[in-house]
Formats: structure tokens, C-alpha cells, sequence
């Protein structure tokens, strides 16, 4: 049996690539055959015009490239080395005509391929559904819409897509509802893949960065910028109890921004040993926070500032919470030692009985016995 997965290819997003590798490796456990298929973005097709755009401001001395190339090296490196390319590609909604012929089963997941408010995948909204293929060959996995609600010039859109689908699973509760709500079928609720792993499994990849001096730190991974309260709070906790601050950053800061350049460049690998070896964890991420209850690590959420539209943190948080009976909600008035006051034993036995009811949800999907 062979399986192409369809998610989110582009750009360099810590949960993205390692949910990627993370259900390739779950189906290689269940003895399936999988790749993924690259999906182009305007990013591909405007690659000349940025890349022109980029060295007239580098002669101009506004921009300095080499952060960004390390990291996209890393990037290239953990891909090239960890998760299977199909030699096909997709995308804005057309693909090989033979595609379909190539694989059994083409799984939609994880991450926010059916978010309709990001614009690489509302651009391609009908790939990241597997129009291309026949029907008895479209599941999904943990599809995520990001969103409590589809936009109302979106429904009827949707409501095609997926009455399309064989099989479906989502991510959040709320997308759960989403399906419910448009054609009347119940989704699967499922893990995000990166839930998928054990600890040991996750440590076999992980890698330490060659610029660590071996001091314990705070690991702090923003999605949007934290506000001057909450940077000043973090400073408290890192003052009091003696602890480094290593702060991770996103691939969209201006060469101004980039305060460190080995921290913005921290490879997935890398990402993962810096949570693991971290003393506390805080963030803005679903996916911080999901490798923090991996890791059982004391790590808080606090609330997305500057959030882009169709990227709000809401439905994924309450869902994990809810789902392991967490409240890590970051709160800058927190006495500092209850922060690290925690019992991860019960999550660990939760995470061990829903990654019984996802795996045989593929295997239904996927006709494994």
C-alpha cells in the first residue's frame, strides 16, 4: 500500500515539518508506504520578484540574507533527511492528471490545510482535499480548519469538499462541530500526529545546537510579539531563578528583528532538544505546548498578540487542554514557583489511550487489519 499525504509545504514552521515527519512515521509503523506531495504557493510562482526584491535591498543595506539562508538550509536538511517527497507536485488546485494512479490512498492532515483564511491554502483548497483523486481514496487525518466557524462566502464551498471525502478526522472539537454543521456527518476527533510519538521516539532525531554552553535555560517561542508586560515577566522568572533565556523566533522577521542569529536559526531537530533540555517552557504555540506535555515539561500558554487573520490560537489550545484536563494558561500575575509545580503521570496515560483510538481510525480509513 502507498499513501501521499497532502499538508502544508512551504515555509519553515517547527510544528509543520516535524507533524509531517510525524505521520509518516506512524504510517510506516502500521507498514504503509508513504510521501508527501509538494504543494507550490505564490511563494513558487513569485520566487524571481522576491528574490530580485530581496537583493536590491541587500546592495541598499536593508537586508541581510545570511540568517535566512541557514535556516532554510536547516530546514532543506531536516526534510531531505526525515521526510519522503513524492517527484510529484501540486497546486492553485491542479495536479498530474496520473497522480491518482500512483498511490491507494491519499491522506488530507495534519496542520491547517482547511483553513480558509490562510492564503496558501484557500489557493489551493481543492488539492488540500484531494479533488484530484476518486473519492474511495480521500481521508483525512487531524485536518485542521484553525477557525471555530467556515466565513459564510466559504460554506457552500465547503460543504461540497467535504461530502467529498471518505473518511474524515479532524484536529479540534470545533472542527468536529464544523462538519456536523454543514453536512450533517460526525468527524472523527483525532490526535495531532506530533501525540502520535513516544518521548524516545522524538529523542532519536533530536539534535543539541553546537552554540549551547550548557547552562539551564528558559525556552521561549512566540508566535506574535510578546508585549512589553510579559517580556519584563519573563525577565522576572529568568532573574529569579537563575536561569538563561534561549527565545526562538519565526521565519517571518525583518533582518532588524533578528536579535540572535543561532536562535533563528534552530533546525526541527534542534527545536526539539532545546524543549526537552529547557528548565520551563512559554509560548504562544500549539505545537510548543504540545512537545512540552511530550517532554513533561512546565511551560505556559499565553494569548497570541499581533495574531494574523485565520491564525488564532483559540480552537487548538482548548482542545488540548481540555482533551488532558490542563489550565497552562499563562497569567503574568502567577507566582513564579507555581509555574513549575507539576504532575504530568495522568497525561502520560491519556496520551497512551487516545493514541490507541487515532491509530485505529487509520486503520479503518486504510483498510488495515
Amino acid at each position: 500500500m502507498k499513501i501521499g499525504i497532502i499538508t502544508i509545504t512551504d515555509g519553515q514552521n517547527y510544528g509543520n515539518r516535524l507533524q509531517n515527519y510525524a505521520l509518516q512515521t506512524t504510517l510506516e509503523k502500521l507498514g504503509v508506504e508513504s510521501e508527501t506531495i509538494y504543494r507550490k504557493t505564490f511563494r513558487d510562482k513569485n520566487a524571481l520578484k522576491i528574490c530580485t526584491k530581496n537583493i536590491i535591498k541587500t546592495f541598499l543595506g536593508r537586508y541581510n540574507p545570511y540568517p535566512y539562508y541557514i535556516r532554510k538550509k536547516k530546514f532543506d536538511e531536516f526534510n531531505e533527511r526525515y521526510v519522503k517527497f513524492s517527484n510529484y507536485s501540486i497546486g492553485f488546485n491542479k495536479a498530474p492528471k496520473d497522480l491518482k494512479r500512483g498511490y491507494d490512498y491519499f491522506v488530507c492532515g495534519s496542520d491547517q490545510v482547511w483553513n480558509p483564511l490562510i492564503k496558501i491554502c484557500i489557493e489551493d483548497i481543492e488539492n488540500g482535499f484531494a479533488q484530484f483523486a476518486d473519492y474511495n481514496q480521500r481521508i483525512s487525518y487531524a485536518a485542521s480548519f484553525g477557525i471555530r466557524e467556515i466565513p459564510e462566502k466559504y460554506k457552500s464551498q465547503f460543504k461540497k469538499l467535504l461530502n467529498g471525502m471518505k473518511y474524515i478526522s479532524v484536529r479540534e472539537e470545533s472542527g468536529v462541530s464544523i462538519v456536523k454543521n454543514l453536512i450533517g456527518k460526525e468527524a472523527k476527533h483525532v490526535l495531532d500526529p506530533t501525540l502520535l510519538l513516544l518521548k524516545e521516539e522524538w529523542l532519536k532525531i533530536s539534535e543539541k545546537p553546537k552554540w549551547f554552553n550548557g547552562k539551564p535555560f528558559i525556552l521561549t517561542y512566540f508566535l506574535g510579539q510578546p508585549d512589553t508586560a510579559l517580556s519584563q515577566y519573563i525577565m522576572t522568572i529568568a532573574k529569579e531563578k537563575e536561569l538563561e533565556i534561549i527565545d526562538l523566533s519565526i521565519e517571518f522577521l525583518s533582518s532588524k528583528e533578528i536579535s540572535n542569529k543561532d536562535y533563528f536559526s534552530v533546525s526541527p531537530s534542534e527545536f526539539i532538544w532545546l524543549i526537552n533540555s529547557c528548565s520551563l517552557m512559554l509560548t504562544d504555540s500549539f505545537h510548543g505546548s504540545v512537545f512540552s506535555v511530550i517532554f513533561n515539561k512546565p511551560f505556559r500558554v499565553f494569548n497570541r498578540k499581533s495574531v494574523e487573520e485565520g491564525n488564532n490560537m483559540g480552537t487548538r489550545i482548548d482542545t488540548l487542554f481540555k482533551l488532558f484536563g490542563l489550565n497552562n494558561y499563562g497569567n503574568i500575575n502567577e507566582e513564579i514557583n507555581e509555574i513549575f509545580d507539576y504532575n504530568y503521570k495522568r497525561y502520560n496515560e491519556i496520551i497512551k489511550i487516545e493514541q490507541e483510538k487515532s491509530i485505529d481510525y487509520l486503520k479503518t480509513a486504510l483498510s488495515i487489519k
